[in-house]
C-alpha cells in the first residue's frame, strides 16, 4: 500500500505528487494582499496632521488597485472608518493605531460614549 502524505500545496502518494495550485495561489495571494495591507498601514503612520483618507486616495498614494484597497479596508480590523468625518461625500478611513495615537483623548471618550469613531 502506497504512502499517503498531505502537504500543505501538495498531495503525496506514492510516487505521484498531486499538486494543488488552488491552495498554492490562494496562499500566494494572501501574501500579496498583507503586503498591501502593510504598505496602506505605513501611509497612514507618514501621514501628517488630517490622518483621515478615502479609498480613491489610498488607492492613488500606494499604487494599489482600488478593489484591493477596498477589500483590505473591509476585511482588515487594523482600518476604522470614520461615521461622521465624510471628503466630498466618500467615507473616510484611518488605521485603527493611528486614530489612537492622534485622536485627542476626550475625543475618544466621547466616542466611546457615542458608540462611534470620529
Amino acid at each position: 500500500m502506497d504512502a499517503i502524505i498531505e502537504s500543505k500545496n501538495a498531495l503525496i502518494k506514492g510516487k505521484d505528487v498531486i499538486i494543488d495550485t488552488k491552495r498554492a495561489v490562494t496562499g500566494a495571494e494572501h501574501v500579496i494582499m498583507e503586503m498591501k495591507k502593510q504598505q496602506m498601514l505605513e501611509l497612514f503612520e507618514e501621514s501628517g496632521a488630517y490622518f483621515w483618507k478615502t479609498s480613491r486616495e489610498i488607492a492613488a498614494e500606494t499604487q494599489i488597485q482600488l478593489d484591493d484597497v477596498v477589500k483590505i479596508l473591509t476585511a482588515s480590523w487594523e482600518f476604522v472608518e470614520s461615521r461622521s468625518k465624510r471628503k466630498q461625500g466618500d467615507l473616510v478611513f484611518t488605521s485603527r493605531k493611528v486614530y489612537e495615537k492622534r485622536t485627542p483623548y476626550w475625543r475618544l471618550v466621547l466616542g466611546i460614549l457615542a458608540d462611534r469613531i470620529d
